[in-house]
């Protein structure tokens, strides 16, 4: 399984895109990818469901990524502005 380190939720496309075509991505270093060396900084294929309970991200692509620590800044952007996502990292 893919683990994502340093991880935050972002929008993806341009600031021209319809939110609801752009949908979610997560963004981190990535670990335990066939090709990407260990720590390489990713952008998934948009978020298809986030498992709360088991801090699992399951993307459009098919990947399943296991979260590792969440990025401290956006820890704090979204602790004011996404606090449903809290629970990923009050473990």
């Amino acid at each position: 399984m893919l683990k994502m380190n340093d991880w935050s939720i972002v929008t993806g496309g341009s600031p021209y895109t319809a939110p609801e075509v752009a949908g979610l991505r997560l963004v981190g270093l990535i670990h335990g990818h066939p090709i990407k060396e260990d720590g390489t900084r990713c952008v998934t294929s948009r978020i298809k469901e986030i498992d709360y309970k088991s801090r699992l991200i399951h993307t459009e692509s098919g990947s399943i990524y296991s979260l590792g620590p969440v990025n401290e800044q956006y820890k704090t952007w979204a602790e004011l502005h996404c606090p449903q996502y809290a629970v990923l990292w009050n473990v």
